[in-house]
Order: structure tokens, then sequence, then C-alpha cells
């Protein structure tokens, strides 16, 4: 033993290690593919009033609420799947409208995701509307924290004529300005398919975003444009609410 012991002691006698095992990635299909910007930020699958391109992560759930009378309930099929029920509680339950949302992203290339929404509105004793369109969404940066994403999509309902249907565009900016904190600029317009320069209304939404993976809050302000310019000056005021779950 004392013979080994020395010749171990003894310099360029060391005997060379094995190399380590090689690393493998688990197949594991319950580990996230979802980006980061959205499992940290609760509310990064929508801007004010239309939807990103990024879905809940799988197995989630969340509850929001829109300036108090507006409640919806989302959850995450998939890394790539979501469904939502949404509703506004006024006080004629006649007029009260509902809407069932889907979304599902279609396609993921570096750093863009592209993904078809559509919704089915409705209201007791009225007829439904329905809306299909594609969201697009361009992350800034490796985790989406900060992106651009624009939405386009056409109005459906039987009773309106073809050439008088809304179509819906919408343009979306996010910066993330510290952990927990972004700004958030949309612009929206609302046009007949027939008209591209007059009966259109235009949106613009601008604010704060606080957020985390379980908690979020926009606080901001929506401001139509053009002829209801002047009646608000910096425009009506808007909050979001969101709790997730599951995570």
């Amino acid at each position: 033993m004392a013979w080994t012991s020395i010749a171990v002691a003894q310099p360029g006698m060391a005997q060379e290690q094995p190399p380590p095992p090689p690393t493998t990635v688990s197949a594991d299909s319950s580990q996230s593919s979802a980006d980061l910007g959205i499992v940290n930020d609760v509310n990064a699958e929508r801007g004010w009033l239309f939807p990103t391109a990024l879905t809940q992560p799988k197995g989630t759930w969340t509850v929001s609420n829109y300036e108090i009378l507006g409640f919806g309930l989302t959850y995450g099929v998939t890394d790539a799947i979501q469904f939502s029920v949404n509703t506004i509680i006024v006080p004629d339950e006649d007029t009260t409208p509902n809407w069932i949302t889907a979304k599902a992203q279609i396609l993921r290339s570096g750093r863009f995701r592209l993904a078809v929404h559509g919704a089915t509105i409705f209201a007791k004793h009225n007829d439904s509307v329905g809306l299909l369109g594609l969201a697009g969404t361009m992350c800034i940066d490796t985790n989406c924290d900060s992106n651009v994403s624009g939405y386009a999509g056409r109005v459906f309902a039987s009773e309106i004529d073809d050439d008088e249907k809304l179509v819906v565009m919408g343009i979306t900016y996010t910066q993330k300005l510290s952990k927990g904190v972004k700004a958030v600029v949309e612009l929206d317009e609302f046009r007949e398919q027939r008209s591209y320069s007059s009966d259109e209304m235009s949106l613009l939404w601008y604010g704060l975003r606080f957020t985390n993976k379980k908690v979020g809050l926009d606080i901001g302000l929506m401001k139509p444009l053009g002829e209801a310019d002047d009646e608000f000056p910096i425009g009506l005021p808007w909050i979001n609410f969101t709790f997730r779950g599951g995570m």
C-alpha cells in the first residue's frame, strides 16, 4: 500500500481520468417549449386589445378582469394551443356579450411566431358574430420579452353583406423597461371591407405593464383617433388584471 501511495504522489504519474459521459437533453414531453417571454409575463399573449402569436404554457390557466365588468378564463392545452371564454357583465342580460376564442401557434422560425386566431361572439336572443385572423410576433430579444406583433382579421355575420363586413388590423410594440415592467403601445383599425379610405375607426393604446409569472397588471389609456380626437385629449383609462395558476 505504501508503494502505491508514493507512486500516485509522483509528478507525471497520476492516472488520466476518463472523460465525463455526454450530456443529454431530456425528451420528456412535460418540458415546456413556451417562450420565456410568456412564461415570465402572464399578459404576453396579448397587447391591449388584439392577441400576439404567443400562447400560454401547457397546463396553465389564467383569470383576467377588464375594466371591472369584463372577465376571462384561458387554458393552455399545449404550449402552442389555448382556449378562452369571456364575458362582460351588463344590467340587461339579453345584450350581455360573451365570446369564446381559440389560438394555435402554427409556426416558430428563429425569432418569428405565427398563430391562427378565431372567436365566436354571441349574446342571448342575438345572432352570433365570428372573427378569424392571423397574429404574427417578431421577438426583439432571445427570450421574447420585447417584441413587435401584428394582427389582421375579418368579422363574419350572417346578417351583414360581404362588402360591409369589418376588417380589423392592429400592431403592438412591447418593450421591456426593467424586470417586471414593460411599455406597451398598440394601434388598431376597423374598416368595412368595401372601404379603405372612409368609414374606419382607429384606436391608440399606450401604457405600462407590471407583470411576472403569476400576476399581471396593465394600466394605460385608449384614445380614439379621427373625428373623436378632440373629445379625449389623452384617452380613456384602461386597466387589465390577470392571475395565472398551474405553474
